[in-house]
Protein backbone atom coordinates (compact mmCIF):
# COMPACT_ATOMS: atom_id res chain seq x y z
CA UNK A 1 0.00 0.00 0.00
CA UNK A 2 1.53 3.35 -0.66
CA UNK A 3 2.39 5.62 1.95
CA UNK A 4 1.30 9.25 2.96
CA UNK A 5 -2.01 10.96 1.92
CA UNK A 6 -3.81 9.12 -1.00
CA UNK A 7 -4.74 11.59 -4.20
CA UNK A 8 -7.62 12.64 -4.48
CA UNK A 9 -10.41 10.85 -6.55
CA UNK A 10 -10.30 12.00 -10.05
CA UNK A 11 -13.88 12.61 -12.12
CA UNK A 12 -14.14 11.10 -15.39
CA UNK A 13 -14.64 13.36 -18.24
CA UNK A 14 -17.70 12.26 -20.25
CA UNK A 15 -15.74 12.51 -23.31
CA UNK A 16 -12.76 10.54 -22.13
CA UNK A 17 -13.49 7.98 -24.33
CA UNK A 18 -12.39 10.10 -27.61
CA UNK A 19 -9.13 8.80 -29.53
CA UNK A 20 -8.55 5.66 -27.26
CA UNK A 21 -7.26 2.29 -28.24
CA UNK A 22 -9.21 -0.25 -26.52
CA UNK A 23 -6.55 -1.27 -23.71
CA UNK A 24 -6.88 2.62 -22.61
CA UNK A 25 -10.87 2.26 -22.97
CA UNK A 26 -10.60 -0.83 -20.58
CA UNK A 27 -8.14 1.47 -18.42
CA UNK A 28 -10.46 4.24 -18.02
CA UNK A 29 -13.79 2.65 -17.63
CA UNK A 30 -12.91 -0.65 -14.71
CA UNK A 31 -10.09 2.02 -12.95
CA UNK A 32 -10.07 2.76 -9.53
CA UNK A 33 -11.22 6.57 -9.05
CA UNK A 34 -7.98 6.44 -6.22
CA UNK A 35 -5.57 4.36 -7.15
CA UNK A 36 -6.34 5.29 -11.26
CA UNK A 37 -5.11 2.07 -12.08
CA UNK A 38 -7.41 -1.06 -13.01
CA UNK A 39 -9.77 -2.51 -10.19
CA UNK A 40 -8.41 -5.01 -8.39
CA UNK A 41 -11.43 -6.82 -5.87
CA UNK A 42 -13.75 -4.07 -6.74
CA UNK A 43 -16.59 -2.68 -4.01
CA UNK A 44 -18.91 -0.43 -4.04
CA UNK A 45 -19.02 2.37 -1.69
CA UNK A 46 -22.58 2.55 -0.23
CA UNK A 47 -22.34 5.92 0.85
CA UNK A 48 -21.55 7.68 -2.66
CA UNK A 49 -22.47 4.66 -4.92
CA UNK A 50 -19.11 4.36 -6.55
CA UNK A 51 -16.60 1.32 -7.03
CA UNK A 52 -13.19 1.23 -5.95
CA UNK A 53 -10.32 -1.11 -5.10
CA UNK A 54 -10.91 -2.69 -2.14
CA UNK A 55 -7.50 -2.03 -0.60
CA UNK A 56 -7.75 1.45 -1.78
CA UNK A 57 -10.89 2.47 -0.67
CA UNK A 58 -10.53 0.23 2.95
CA UNK A 59 -6.97 2.50 3.22
CA UNK A 60 -8.94 5.68 2.30
CA UNK A 61 -11.72 5.29 4.72
CA UNK A 62 -9.43 4.70 7.74
CA UNK A 63 -7.39 7.19 6.87
CA UNK A 64 -10.64 10.12 6.58
CA UNK A 65 -13.54 8.27 7.78
CA UNK A 66 -15.54 9.59 3.90
CA UNK A 67 -16.70 8.61 1.12
CA UNK A 68 -14.22 10.00 -1.65
CA UNK A 69 -15.91 10.56 -4.27
CA UNK A 70 -18.65 12.83 -1.47
CA UNK A 71 -16.93 13.45 1.55
CA UNK A 72 -19.51 12.30 3.30
CA UNK A 73 -18.90 9.70 6.39
CA UNK A 74 -18.06 6.73 5.49
CA UNK A 75 -17.33 2.69 7.12
CA UNK A 76 -15.67 -0.02 6.35
CA UNK A 77 -19.02 -1.42 7.04
CA UNK A 78 -20.41 0.36 4.02
CA UNK A 79 -18.19 -1.40 1.22
CA UNK A 80 -20.06 -4.43 -0.63
CA UNK A 81 -18.80 -6.43 -3.05
CA UNK A 82 -19.27 -5.61 -6.89
CA UNK A 83 -19.47 -8.86 -8.36
CA UNK A 84 -20.81 -7.56 -11.89
CA UNK A 85 -17.86 -5.43 -12.22
CA UNK A 86 -15.37 -8.34 -11.48
CA UNK A 87 -17.01 -10.35 -13.85
CA UNK A 88 -17.07 -7.65 -16.17
CA UNK A 89 -13.57 -7.15 -15.87
CA UNK A 90 -12.69 -10.88 -15.97
CA UNK A 91 -14.55 -11.07 -19.49
CA UNK A 92 -12.67 -8.25 -20.97
CA UNK A 93 -9.43 -9.65 -19.72
CA UNK A 94 -10.12 -13.14 -20.96
CA UNK A 95 -11.26 -11.59 -24.68
CA UNK A 96 -7.92 -9.51 -24.56
CA UNK A 97 -6.35 -12.62 -24.10
CA UNK A 98 -7.99 -14.95 -26.83
CA UNK A 99 -7.50 -11.82 -29.58
CA UNK A 100 -3.75 -11.36 -28.32
CA UNK A 101 -3.97 -15.25 -29.88
CA UNK A 102 -5.36 -15.03 -32.83
CA UNK A 103 -3.05 -14.32 -36.27
CA UNK A 104 -3.91 -10.84 -37.75
CA UNK A 105 -6.89 -11.15 -40.17
CA UNK A 106 -6.29 -11.32 -43.48
CA UNK A 107 -8.53 -9.31 -46.24
CA UNK A 108 -10.85 -11.81 -47.88
CA UNK A 109 -9.37 -13.50 -50.94
CA UNK A 110 -5.57 -12.72 -49.45
CA UNK A 111 -3.13 -15.02 -50.49
CA UNK A 112 0.06 -15.56 -48.64
CA UNK A 113 3.16 -14.06 -50.71
CA UNK A 114 6.39 -14.88 -50.73
CA UNK A 115 9.18 -13.29 -52.50
CA UNK A 116 11.93 -13.74 -54.56
CA UNK A 117 15.62 -13.35 -53.10
CA UNK A 118 17.21 -10.00 -52.83
CA UNK A 119 20.36 -11.04 -55.13
CA UNK A 120 17.99 -10.99 -57.96
CA UNK A 121 19.10 -14.65 -58.79
CA UNK A 122 15.02 -15.08 -59.46
CA UNK A 123 13.25 -12.26 -61.36
CA UNK A 124 9.78 -14.33 -61.03
CA UNK A 125 8.91 -11.93 -57.89
CA UNK A 126 6.79 -12.15 -55.81
CA UNK A 127 5.62 -15.69 -55.76
CA UNK A 128 1.88 -16.36 -54.49
CA UNK A 129 1.92 -19.90 -51.93
CA UNK A 130 -0.80 -21.55 -51.65
CA UNK A 131 -3.66 -21.00 -48.87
Amino acid sequence: APHGPLPHPAPMAANAVVSMDQNDLMESLFACPITLELLQDPVICTVDGHTYSRAALEEWIRARGTAPMTREPATLEDMRPNRAMQQAIEELLQAQELRQDQPAPRSPGARPVATAPADGSDAQAPLLLPP
